[in-house]
């Protein structure tokens, strides 16, 4: 049901003022004492405030729609409005905590009651009784902590004491070295924080403190109160001592060997053990500060119940009480050591530091910069003052070493003491302790076969330059360093191998005179050995003699140099030395020399040459040709320090491609064309650079990335991840291998990331390679793909009927009838609905259309399922097409074909009563001429139900009407009875079988027919005495409104006009009433009513010690007395209760005690009595009345007040 929003800033309104009448209720029962007003009470009313403004902000109402920060603001307010409020009554309350505790009103009020009507007390007067009660005294009663030790120099013990100063307390001290001291007959004023309750003889609650200024056990003797000139001895509560301990302290302890260390150093995985001493009175808990590099966190670590030695003695002078010593042994100071192991996960400084320690008396002390928001605390605290202690450990990572730019390592032959150098990079904290090895093979070094083993201690420099004198495998075997024995890294061996002195062989081509004429001579240098080059060499001109020393630099093994001397001649040039990058000295060469001989030579040139190979191929070098053919053209392959010379003859083509034998290893190969002789029989050097083929180790390599299969949406794509290895400009070939499809290639620069593809199977890699070598496809070589197939909707079966035009007829409903369709769903949710709702109404007037998308859907276990709620609140035609589809892959609309559901809805039937809502009739007619005229809608024939309803019978008769027409007349039949017939429209049917229920309450509903008869007045319940404050009860009959007369004290009073049939008189004094005459509202005809004359009798009173509040001061087995005297008609009965007073400590007061007194025919009643309390008069009784009676009158229910007043308003 709908709520309009006036509504609901009733409802608002209401619930504020039950809020605001529960706050006024606490505080009325504060001020009658029956409870006390507590912080419960103001929590509740807080709560009360916030969940209503919260919940305002939640509804948002209209007029009352506030922003978060108002209902925020007006919560606070109101609870600070409930803090004023309760504040103001407890101050008010505690201004006189006496007449709190023992003052009662003197005159009882009853609020039932209008103080108009009783305007003179029928219960006067209180007396209460005042028992003083015995001294008390607790020390320590908030069970606080105390310790002395750091800033705490000395301990204030509260001693509470509840009585009549002034006091005198005793207390003794033992110490835990067995010292003892009395302390006798203290004077105690009374004086202390806490505050005194004062009464009329200065009882008192008050606080007065010890001093402590040693560790002990200190205990409370005796306390007294000194009353006139006699003291009376007090009680001691237990428990009667309290300890003073030393405050707990807290060290780090480490081992002896890392005393006064700074920082101890660790490595990784390793453990380090320390412990923290405990010092104080156990059970100890201490958090200390764990921070491992830059992250802190607080470690919490805790002591047993029984550690530490409990056992021992106290040397004492005097014999110590067995309780006493008991807890001396259990508090006096005791060591406790706990250990604590640090793991080191990471190389970082692990800094550990105590922050506080709390003992088992609950005292805390808490270490600089500490503080206390910083650590959990309880208890007494205590700032140290000094700072906590603290260890460092420095993590390190493991050292490792390996072997740097090892690929050229030499030693010169002939020059073994010169040695080599390896360089050796190294990690860590030096200095670095090296383990290695030599063997004479990898083989062997990978057997573990070494040929020797040495260790180079004291190694600084992270860059270490080892100096080795013999060729081999080198092997590192083991580092450490400062701190941790390491591991070594790859490269872990290096290769050192003996090198031969360079040699050089030569060719040199004269130019001949036939050919070019005697200018110069062309030399070719092949070198074996180190680049860079050198050559010595001496020129000798056999004509002039004259001879000269010259060097030649090379920076490749091969190097064509052109001789061409300045002047004509015959030359020698006879070599003398060559050096390289070891031999730089250079070595002799013997036996070397040639002459200039010139002929004209050939052109040759590099057209392309494989750059990269991988083992196992042959590399191809292209060719240019230029001269006289045929040719025959030498070249060289060199690898290290073999080379291999090879000549192709009988070339005729000017552009040849020259291919190298299978290379068999790694490396890099140089192949250099040397010279080439043409068809004339000339010879010339090629002057080219060397060509270098790197021969790789590893072939490239692809394989699927394809832990499961790939599913991708229909019409869409999907990539299959490709991993690849390789040196770039790739190219992959695959294809589908079921169903059998073409084969497909794809290239990458840099890299290949997968395969794209757009249909479903298995795909197979079948060939890869990369810019320089035939590669391989390694498994996985297959992956399979799938198609998520679409979403689909379908209507069930069940939810429809197909009609003759071959249309999804859903079965017609009645108008507002709810009905759902249901409709099955294939795909992933959540999936999301698109349907058109098209309305024709039945007229064919009106039509509308209405796009809807819908995300509801409900997941079985079987079949996933979507269930729509169709509109029935419109009468009429409704067509719903389902457009589209989307689900949880297909998050676009998928459209949908021929789903389309026609719907039926029947307007429902009405009815309504055509005639007014009363018709009144004066006297019971003899014949009817009644005629109730209805109007109804729908389809005939008609199903009417109309329900008739007389008061006097409980269930309403029920009339089943058959219309055929929709405008109907109904003639009831005649009343036998008066009152009040009500007729309803229950319901109506119509020929589509659609029903309309009505509550009554509709407009039209319901009729009334009034039969109505002579008014006439009698009493009810009819007592035999009445007294003031009761109600005079009339029954009326008749039709309203009535008028009825009344005389008061034999005085006419003014006519009295009521609608309701009950006439309602409140005696308000004593006297005697008489009801005259009634009528109805028709016409005043009646009957003169008799014994309606009704006398009323005063109320009796009670007043205790003359009406007045008096307060009586006894001691206990003391009585007191109370007098009682009686205002009315003898005998008399009176109730009095006790009620006991409360307690300020316990914020509490007993239940009341009620006694009873009756048959007393004198008008005065002696009490006695030696219990404490508020004695009062509750109830009292004469002859014919009492007060308070046991039913009280409400004055607003009744129409008159009897009395000498004029009639109430």
């Amino acid at each position: 049901m709908r709520v309009d929003a006036v509504t609901k800033r009733q409802f608002a309104f209401a619930v504020l003022v039950g809020i605001w009448g529960l706050k006024i209720h606490h505080v009325i029962l504060h001020l009658k004492g029956t409870q006390i007003l507590s912080h419960v009470h103001l929590g509740t009313w807080c709560l009360l405030d916030t969940l209503y403004f919260f919940g305002l902000w939640l509804l948002r109402i209209e007029w009352l729609d506030f922003r978060f920060i108002v209902c925020a603001a007006l919560t606070f307010a109101s609870c600070m409005i409930d803090m004023g409020l309760a504040g103001l009554v407890t101050e008010r309350t505690a201004q006189d905590t006496f007449t709190g505790r023992y003052r009662q009103p003197g005159v009882v009020d009853h609020p039932h009651i209008r103080a108009d009507i009783f305007n003179e007390s029928h219960l006067l007067g209180s007396h209460v009784v005042h028992v003083l009660p015995p001294t008390f005294a607790k020390i320590n009663p908030n069970a606080s902590a105390f310790c002395l030790g750091f800033t705490e120099k000395s301990a204030d013990i509260p001693v509470k004491i509840k009585g009549t100063p002034p006091w005198k307390i005793s207390y003794e001290y033992y110490g835990f070295d067995g010292s003892y001291r009395l302390f006798d007959n203290i004077t105690v004023e009374g004086s202390g924080p806490v505050p005194a309750t004062v009464s009329k003889k200065e009882t008192r609650i008050g606080v007065y403190t010890i001093p402590a200024d040693k560790p002990g056990i200190y205990r409370l003797v005796s306390v007294r109160e000194k009353r006139h000139k006699l003291e009376d001895e007090g009680k001691v509560l237990q428990p009667d001592m309290v300890e003073v301990v030393q405050c707990p302290q807290a060290r780090l302890v480490v081992p002896p060997k890392d005393s006064g260390k700074e920082a101890v150093d660790r490595c990784v995985d390793q453990t380090y053990s320390l412990n923290i001493l405990l010092s104080g009175t156990p059970p100890f808990t201490a958090w200390y500060l764990r921070k491992i590099g830059p992250t802190p966190s607080l470690v919490m670590i805790e002591s047993g119940e029984q550690d530490g030695k409990q056992e021992g003695k106290i040397k004492s002078s005097r014999t110590i009480p067995h309780d006493v010593l008991k807890r001396l042994l259990a508090a006096r100071t005791r060591d406790i050591s706990l250990p604590v192991e640090v793991k080191v996960e990471e190389a970082t400084e692990y800094l550990h530091k105590i922050v506080e320690v709390t003992d088992g008396r609950n005292n805390s002390v808490i270490f600089p910069p500490t503080s206390e928001r910083d650590v959990p605390v309880t208890g007494h605290v205590v700032k140290a003052d000094r700072s906590g202690d603290s260890f460092l450990l420095r993590g390190h990572s493991l050292p490792s070493a390996r072997f740097d730019r090892c690929e050229s390592v030499r030693i010169r032959s002939g020059f073994e003491h010169e040695g080599a150098t390896i360089n050796i990079l190294l990690t860590g904290v030096g200095p670095w302790q090296l383990r290695y090895a030599r063997s004479a093979s990898e083989e062997n070094a990978v057997a573990g076969k070494f040929e020797s083993e040495k260790t180079v201690k004291d190694i600084q420099n992270p860059q270490f330059n080892l100096v080795v004198h013999e060729p081999g495998v080198y092997v590192l075997l083991s580092v450490s360093d400062k701190y941790c024995s390491g591991v070594t890294e790859l490269p872990a061996t290096c290769i050192v191998q003996k090198t031969l002195p360079p040699q050089i062989s030569i060719s040199a081509q004269p130019i001949m005179q036939e050919c070019f004429g005697a200018t110069g001579m062309d030399v070719n240098f092949s070198m074996t050995g180190e680049p860079p080059f050198w050559v010595e060499l001496q020129v000798v001109n056999k004509v002039t003699g004259k001879r000269a020393v010259e060097r030649k630099d090379f920076s490749k093994a091969l190097h064509t140099l052109r001789m061409q001397p300045q002047e004509p001649g015959e030359y020698e040039y006879v070599f003398l030395k060559i050096g390289d990058a070891v031999y730089t000295m250079g070595v002799p060469v013997e036996g070397i020399s040639f002459k200039q001989v010139i002929h004209t030579p050939s052109r040759v040139s590099v057209v392309s040459a494989d750059g990269k190979r991988c083992i196992g191929d042959s590399a191809k070098v292209e060719v240019s040709l230029a001269g006289e053919p045929p040719w025959s053209l030498s070249y060289e392959i060199t690898r290290g320090t073999t080379k291999t010379q090879y000549t192709k003859s009988n070339i005729t083509q000017d552009r040849i491609v020259i291919e190298t034998p299978t290379l068999d290893s790694p490396g890099t190969y140089v192949v250099d064309l040397t010279e080439i002789r043409d068809g004339n029989g000339c010879v010339a050097p090629v002057p080219t650079d060397p060509i270098a083929i790197e021969v790789l180790s590893q072939r490239p390599s692809a394989h699927f990335h394809c832990p499961k299969p790939i599913h991708f949406l229909e019409n869409d794509r999907a990539k299959i991840p490709v991993v690849v290895s390789g040196h770039g400009k790739y190219m992959l070939k695959y294809k589908r291998a079921a169903p059998p499809g073409a084969e497909y290639t794809i290239t990458g620069d840099r890299t290949i990331e997968g395969v794209t593809i757009s249909e479903p199977g298995i795909y197979e890699l079948t060939a890869f390679n990369d810019a320089y070598c035939s590669g391989r496809v390694v498994e996985p070589t297959k992956c399979q793909a799938f198609t998520i197939p679409k979403p689909k909707l379908e209507i069930p079966p069940t939810e429809y009927e197909i009609a003759a035009d071959h249309t999804l007829q859903r079965k017609a409903v009645c108008e507002n009838s709810p009905d759902r369709l249901e409709l099955h769903l294939n795909g992933t949710p959540p999936f999301t609905i698109f349907y058109t709702h098209e309305w024709q109404s039945p007229s064919k007037e009106r039509t509308e259309s209405k796009k809807t998308a819908i995300s509801e859907y409900e997941n079985r276990v079987a079949q996933q399922f979507a269930r729509i709620s169709l509109v029935t609140d419109k009468p009429g035609r409704h067509i719903y097409k389902f457009t589209g589809i989307a689900d949880g892959n297909y998050q676009t609309r998928i459209p949908l074909h021929h789903q389309n559901v026609l719907q039926q809805v029947h307007e429902r039937p009405k009815a309504v009563f055509l005639d007014e809502a009363q018709r009144t009739f004066q006297c019971i007619a003899t014949e009817t001429d009644t005629e109730l005229r209805i109007q109804l809608t729908g389809s005939p024939p008609f199903n009417l139900q109309v329900y008739r309803k007389h008061p006097s019978s409980s269930d309403p008769e029920i009339l089943n009407l058959q219309v055929n027409t929709t405008l109907f007349t109904y003639r009831p039949e005649k009343p036998t009875i008066i009152g009040r017939y009500v007729y309803t429209i229950k319901s109506i049917s119509d020929r589509t079988g659609c029903e309309s229920v009505y509550e009554g309450t509709e407009p039209g509903a319901q009729v009334t027919v009034q039969v109505t008869d002579m008014a006439r007045i009698t009493m009810e319940h009819e007592q035999k005495v009445t007294c003031v404050g009761d109600m005079l009860s009339y029954t009326l009959e008749g039709t309203a409104p009535f008028t009825i007369g009344y005389q008061w004290n034999g005085v006419s009073k003014p006519d009295i006009t009521v609608n309701d049939p009950v006439l309602m008189l409140l005696a308000a004094e004593s006297g005697f009433v008489n009801v005259t005459r009634v009528c109805n509202a028709m016409k005043c005809c009646y009957q003169p009513p008799g014994g309606l004359v009704k006398e009323v009798n005063p109320l009796p009173r009670a007043i205790v010690d003359g009406g007045i509040d008096i307060i009586d001061d006894i001691r206990e087995g003391d009585e007191s007395v109370i007098g009682v005297e009686f205002e009315g008609t003898a005998p008399f009965s009176f109730r009095y209760t006790r009620t006991p007073l409360l307690d300020p400590e316990v914020q509490r007061r007993d239940p009341d005690e009620s006694f009873t007194i009756e048959n007393i025919f004198s008008n005065k009643y002696l009490l006695t009595t030696d219990k404490e309390g508020l004695f009062r008069v509750t109830w009292v009784k004469d002859r014919f009345c009492e007060f308070p009676p046991k039913k009280w009158a409400d004055p607003k229910a009744a129409n008159v007040l009897l009395r000498g007043s004029k009639k109430r308003d």
